[in-house]
């Protein structure tokens, strides 16, 4: 019974890679048009008609 402890959780580097691509995107140009978007979108009652009907 002298198994060795499993590693678990994210790889060696991994939430590095993560946050610096999270910086990389929100400094994007085009992310305060994309918001702009998603938020209309979301308040638009005519587009969650639609899904919800799709559903």
């Amino acid at each position: 019974m002298s198994k060795t402890p499993v590693k678990r959780g994210r790889p060696a580097g991994m939430r590095a890679r993560q946050l610096e691509l999270k910086q990389t995107l929100l400094e994007h140009p085009d992310v305060p048009k994309v918001l702009k978007k998603v938020v209309s979108a979301a308040l638009d009652v005519s587009i969650r008609t639609k899904q919800s009907l799709r559903s």
